[in-house]
């Protein structure tokens, strides 16, 4: 295994944006990311996607990151998709990480989007009810 090194990080504000989406938000921390590690879209050579509610809340399931990414110009590369729960962003992490120390890509994006508020709270709480066994 090879050493890792972490280039560049972004993050969007914490809140309840009714205006925004899970793309949105993606694509603000991507471009942030991106911005910090004087990269550019087309250095990444592999991307994780962690999203562990959108298929409940827009009916948007198996190409969240394909989708997600679309316009960030992270195309023609291999997107994962990640659910883990509360753990889907560190377990994109950790599968970035292993990608870049296994020297499978010498750079790869982790990159999570999460959104569960919307104006009826009861959809807002029904991806929460899947989630107990």
């Amino acid at each position: 295994m090879r050493d890792v090194f972490i280039a560049g990080t972004g993050m969007t504000a914490f809140g309840k944006f009714m205006e925004s989406s899970v793309r949105k938000l993606a694509e603000e921390a991507t471009a942030d990311a991106l911005r910090d590690a004087q990269a550019g879209p087309g250095d990444i050579e592999m991307a994780f996607f962690a999203n562990a509610t959108a298929g409940i809340m827009t009916g948007q399931e198996m190409i969240r990151g394909q989708v997600a990414l679309r316009t960030t110009g992270i195309l023609g590369v291999p997107i994962v998709n990640v659910e883990n729960a509360c753990a889907s962003a560190s377990s994109a992490f950790y599968l970035a990480h292993m990608a870049v120390a296994s020297g499978q890509v010498d750079i790869a994006l982790a990159i999570g989007s999460e959104k569960l508020t919307h104006p009826d709270k009861m959809r807002s709480f029904a991806p929460i009810r899947t989630a107990v066994d």
